[in-house]
């Protein structure tokens, strides 16, 4: 493991005997595209799945104020083991948030239910989900129409791919090239 691979224990890209993860900088890649900075931020992020960890130890990384909020309080815990600043949520919380992520599968189907309610969507400033298909869930459709801003997994999820190619081709991340890429992508 290398980097927040270790500390998630989440990998998504292996080269040679290497195991590492580029989902929690890509989501800061597609936030920071944005316009959206995370430090100093406090931070909801429901689901503390692989890609979920991931995104924890990335806005852990960036100086944000994290809570975790798991439907398994055990799984989160094993989080805070490695993470000691990130404050593990028994529920969800109707209190405000500078950004709300749901990193959790709900929101993949029409018929999920939605992984936090409209109370704890119309406290926060921006939302974020890691569902990519559809491209607007009902998280964020309904955080949407309370006039937050909106980000979905779609960014994230071209930004880990061109961290990745990074690491398979031995080259530093630039920002404004993977910008200009992610530009022409979705031109």
């Amino acid at each position: 493991y290398h980097g927040d691979a270790k500390t998630s224990k989440s990998v998504n890209t292996v080269k040679g005997l290497s195991g590492y993860t580029t989902d929690g900088n890509g989501f800061l890649m597609m936030l920071k595209y944005h316009g959206f900075d995370v430090a100093g931020k406090k931070v909801l992020v429901l689901g503390a799945g692989g890609a979920g960890r991931s995104v924890v130890a990335a806005l852990v990384g960036a100086k944000a104020s994290v809570d975790v909020y798991n439907r398994t309080p055990r799984t989160a815990l094993e989080l805070r083991k490695k993470m000691p600043s990130v404050y593990v949520l028994r529920e969800i919380p109707d209190s405000p948030y500078d950004l709300v992520i749901n990193a959790t599968g709900l929101g993949a189907h029409a018929d999920d239910p939605l992984p936090a309610g409209k109370e704890l969507l119309s406290g926060c400033k921006a939302a974020a989900d890691l569902v990519y298909d559809p491209p607007e869930t009902a998280f964020l459709r309904i955080a949407g129409e309370l006039g937050k801003p909106v980000f979905n997994g779609a960014g994230m999820l071209f930004f880990q791919a061109y961290l990745a190619d990074c690491i398979f081709t031995e080259r530093e991340p630039d920002p404004e090239e993977a910008f200009a890429l992610y530009r022409e992508y979705t031109g």
